[in-house]
């Protein structure tokens, strides 16, 4: 049965994956069957004796310096559930081709002029190296003095950027992170092939190619899961089993402007095991409650993850949970937080640590050091000069990364509450 690898780092070998699941010591080698990547996730054939107990052991550690999802598709899974999963599945494909194909129609449309969904003739006027050693890239006209038209993009839009004139492996995926009325600031994973002209450049409207892929994962992990948590709750959200309680407890509550009704909810919700829902109609204290929830859990010890589905709907929990003294901190794109929220993201937190002009300085050095073993791959024979900067350049970005967790890992653990959206 076929072990899944998702969000596996770029350049990786089956051979470097084959050791990294050997390390884990609860398979053999002659039990490996065939590995297959499919973009950015990666597929082993394991047999059903050892595939959980490698799932389990190797889901969440890092492989080549990236944290990746693992989980097992074991057999005897119940039917009624694969149907389930397999419509849900249905449905995101249809979301995914209908956002490719209006994607596809909006460039037709676009041709060579500036459109609602397209840019031209723009060229790089700043690169930067942002949080997770993401390329910042500030484009505009050639006349920095020329402004750009109105456009469909917002902050958080994903596109792609390709060079005009240019075939279309080169393009760059990325996501609007700044707009401004003559330059457009876009978040990229890695930069374009250093040139020694200044190209020109086109921005097109992309689908969300991410969120589709996390969606894609979390679906077959929760679907696949097995001996774990999450197929314990699965279980209960699918009417498998039924929902386990203690006793209603005696709470000590914190704000004083709660009725009865809020009351019960929150005893409640603090008796269940594994899952508990409270609702009602508009205006009718729903946020007020879960704030006080989310502070009782906290008080007995519990670190909660709050997530609701629209940025806003973050933003207002957020806001509430702040104000009430709460260790919170906001996971996403500052961008799509409201502004006077946003010293509090995860990311502004990170821009202010003391380290943080230290991992800037090592992803700067490597992508120098990268950029001119390119350089001199295309007109040296020198391969040893090559493959030494090339050693030094991810030396440099593997001690970026490490530097980087840490400072994430300070901060997330200081806080008691980690709000964020379901993607």
């Amino acid at each position: 049965m076929p072990l899944h690898i998702h969000s596996i780092p770029n350049g990786l070998s089956k051979g470097n994956l084959l050791r990294w699941i050997l390390d884990s010591n609860e398979v053999r080698k002659q039990q490996v069957g065939s590995i297959e990547f499919r973009g950015r996730q990666a597929v082993v054939e394991l047999p059903d004796s050892a595939g959980q107990r490698v799932a389990k052991c190797l889901d969440g550690q890092a492989l080549m310096g990236r944290k990746v999802q693992v989980w097992f598709a074991a057999e005897g899974t119940n039917p009624d559930r694969n149907d389930h999963f397999e419509q849900l599945t249905r449905w995101l494909e249809m979301e995914g081709r209908a956002e490719l194909e209006q994607a596809a129609e909006w460039q037709r449309e676009a041709g060579g002029r500036d459109s609602s969904t397209s840019l031209k003739d723009l060229v790089v006027r700043e690169e930067d190296t942002g949080l997770g050693g993401y390329v910042l890239l500030t484009l505009g006209r050639r006349n920095p003095m020329q402004a750009l038209p109105a456009t469909q993009f917002s902050v958080g839009s994903p596109v792609q950027i390709t060079e005009q004139g240019h075939p279309p492996g080169e393009r760059r995926r990325g996501v609007v992170t700044r707009l401004e009325k003559t330059q457009i600031e876009v978040a990229l994973t890695k930069p374009f092939p250093d040139q020694d002209a200044s190209p020109s450049l086109r921005i097109d409207a992309a689908e969300d190619e991410v969120s589709m892929q996390r969606c894609r994962a979390a679906l077959s992990k929760a679907a696949h899961s097995r001996g774990d948590r999450l197929s314990e709750l699965r279980l209960v959200l699918l009417g498998e089993s039924d929902p386990r309680f203690d006793p209603i407890p005696d709470v000590s509550f914190l704000a004083s402007n709660l009725n009865d009704t809020q009351r019960t909810a929150i005893a409640f919700a603090l008796s269940a095991k594994d899952v508990a829902i409270l609702h009602g109609p508009p205006g009718t204290g729903k946020t007020t409650t879960l704030v006080e929830l989310i502070r009782q859990a906290v008080r007995r010890g519990d670190k909660v993850l709050a997530c609701a589905p629209s940025n806003l709907g973050v933003d207002n929990l957020f806001e509430r949970l702040l104000a009430c003294g709460e260790k919170a901190v906001r996971i996403g794109n500052p961008v799509r937080v409201l502004p006077h929220l946003r010293d509090r993201t995860l990311r502004a937190l990170a821009q202010a640590h003391r380290e943080v002009r230290q991992v800037k300085s090592l992803r700067t050095d490597a992508a120098s050091l990268f950029r001119k073993a390119d350089r001199s791959s295309r007109g040296s024979a020198d391969r040893d000069s090559r493959r030494t900067l090339f050693a030094d350049a991810k030396a440099l970005l593997n001690e970026a990364r490490a530097t980087e967790a840490g400072i994430l890992e300070e901060i997330l653990n200081e806080a008691t509450v980690i709000c964020s959206t379901n993607t």
